[in-house]
């Protein structure tokens, strides 16, 4: 019988997650002691940020690996680092689990964790594990901005073009090819997209370099709802184009396989942890020097004219508020 956390209690699991960490210049105090201590950058604002993970409603453990459980919990916090035009810097855990859990499990889990903190220069410098009747993860996540970078979601104007990148829909596709136990070539591909989102750290940096936007939010609830959060933080409208939303070819197929609406999963799906930004429309030739795909997908109008969806026949349709949220489920 493999070793579950009863067996060696809270103490023993900090010690064995814990036993080969080690900290740059920047960590005064790491994990040990009742806080951590860290020396943020001089100059720079601090970004706070944090996502709680809570089985049987963000996850199911037969459809995940602990692997993947813990890359995505950081990469979802990373993703709002990314939408404020930051970097990711310091990290700290809350972990409920139940005490029958495999100590395997957890270790899988943490390096899952440390993968996505190696690969993005994060530190994971302190947390808390609690006895829990579900695995409930909540990871609060610290990054640096400069003044000068950092974006919000309310500085749209009129006339800005509306940018998102690489494409979008996947996650949503691979939720539902998981939820219908769909398992062709196209069906992993967009499975894989839903379990391990790639936080669009670096291309944030780029795009704030290169392309200097007005406004910026991360897509993790869909496209639809957090435009429209967007517009209603800035203040104005948008119109964007059905023929120009970025579908991969592996959504198409299996909304086709699953009779499901492919625009259906662009707008409402969720969980792409794609960016979506506005810029003027002077910058559009420097597109191309980003180095992620990145698509115009409308414009900004006046708040006035509302939030508007230009079909593919011409007709314009209000763009419905629609995505996920808390307590209310899919949004309609």
């Amino acid at each position: 019988m493999s070793c579950q956390l009863l067996d060696i209690g809270e103490i023993g699991l900090i010690s064995r997650l814990t036993a080969n960490m080690s900290y740059t210049k920047d960590i005064i105090i790491g994990v040990g002691d009742d806080a951590a201590a860290v020396k943020p950058s001089v100059g720079n604002l601090l970004l706070i940020t944090t996502d709680m993970l809570v089985e049987g409603v963000h996850f199911t453990l037969p459809t995940i690996t602990p692997y993947q459980l813990g890359w995505k919990s950081m990469a979802v916090n990373m993703s709002d680092i990314a939408a404020m035009g930051g970097i990711s810097r310091w990290a700290v855990i809350g972990l409920g689990m139940p005490a029958h859990t495999p100590v395997s499990f957890t270790e899988s889990l943490y390096d899952g964790i440390q993968a996505i903190c190696q690969r993005y220069h994060t530190q994971l410098v302190g947390g808390d594990t609690v006895s829990c009747d579900k695995i409930v993860i909540n990871i609060t996540l610290t990054g640096e901005v400069s003044h000068e970078n950092l974006i919000q979601r309310s500085g749209a104007r009129v006339g800005d073009v509306i940018v998102v990148t690489n494409t979008i829909g996947d996650a949503g596709a691979g939720l539902s090819a998981i939820q219908h136990g769909l398992n062709t070539p196209s069906a992993q591909t967009v499975i894989k997209k839903h379990l391990e989102p790639i936080p669009r750290l670096t291309e944030s940096r780029q795009i704030v370099q290169l392309l200097s936007p007005t406004a910026m939010i991360d897509i993790s609830d869909g496209l639809s709802i957090d435009l429209c959060r967007l517009a209603e933080a800035s203040r104005v409208g948008v119109r964007i184009y059905e023929d120009n939303l970025p579908i991969s070819e592996a959504v198409s197929i299996v909304a086709r396989e699953l009779s499901i609406k492919k625009l259906y999963l662009a707008l409402s799906g969720g969980e792409d942890y794609e960016l979506l930004f506005t810029m003027s429309l002077q910058m559009v030739k420097a597109l191309d020097c980003v180095d992620v795909p990145l698509t115009v997908i409308g414009e900004i109008v006046e708040f006035e004219m509302g939030q508007i969806m230009v079909a593919s026949a011409g007709l314009e349709n209000t763009l419905e508020f629609q995505g996920y949220e808390h307590f209310r489920a899919l949004r309609h």
